[in-house]
């Protein structure tokens, strides 16, 4: 992503940081999304995770008594207003050890070997496929051997090539499902999306070394879980 891009996705965020919890709280498929993250993660006592995205952190204010006792959260977040919201709404929730990196993903600083779970849920589709990689990069430097990454995104599961049209309207019908469909093109036109295959992003991690498996949670959402081959 270009300097532009970045300056515009920030703004975008911070524009939808006010209404996001009520939109999370409304979609079915944010709710499998969850529940199948929390099954690949595991146990987190004494874990620490690193989250690509991590919003207003919903994953873990909703969730202490799965996340409660991680040694840390690192959240990584482009807009400092969903930022700021998790900030505030993890400590509300009890946690201490939650700490924040307003950034894009690739400009991430995270020290060598020091994660043991990577995860990332309805994120990385805002990045180019060139960018994607470039984090992948990174997040492999920073997991520990035998480490694990969990990735739920906005993929193509279809096993069809759709247009850059076809895949903005199922987009808008996943994640805006109560608004009329043109409405909903027209709100969305403008911010870029970098949808690529659940078998492609499937391969770019097998490509760094790891153990990689996949599950389709709809046509346009998947789940690639994959563990760092020590």
């Amino acid at each position: 992503m270009t300097q532009t891009d970045i300056i515009a996705s920030q703004a975008y965020w911070d524009t939808r940081a006010p209404a996001f919890d009520d939109q999370y709280n409304g979609l079915d498929v944010r709710q499998m999304v969850t529940a199948r993250t929390l099954d690949l993660i595991g146990s987190a006592k004494g874990k620490t995770i690193l989250d690509l995205g991590v919003g207003t952190a919903r994953l873990y204010r909703d969730n202490f008594q799965h996340f409660g006792h991680a040694k840390e959260i690192i959240g990584v977040e482009l807009s400092g207003e969903m930022l700021a919201r998790a900030e505030t709404g993890m400590k509300d929730a009890g946690y201490h050890q939650f700490s924040s990196l307003n950034a894009s993903y690739t400009e991430m600083d995270i020290a060598e070997n020091s994660v043991d779970v990577v995860v990332s849920t309805l994120s990385l589709h805002h990045i180019t496929d060139a960018d994607k990689m470039s984090v992948l990069e990174q997040v492999t430097q920073a997991l520990k051997p035998d480490g694990r990454l969990v990735i739920a995104d906005q993929l193509n599961c279809t096993g069809d090539e759709l247009t850059a049209q076809e895949l903005q309207k199922k987009m808008v019908q996943t994640f805006f499902p109560e608004v009329p469909l043109e409405e909903a093109l027209a709100r969305t036109g403008h911010h870029k999306e970098y949808t690529c295959s659940l078998p492609g992003f499937a391969s770019m991690v097998a490509e760094l070394g790891f153990h990689v498996e996949t599950e389709t949670i709809s046509d346009f959402v998947g789940i690639v879980a994959a563990r760092r081959i020590a």
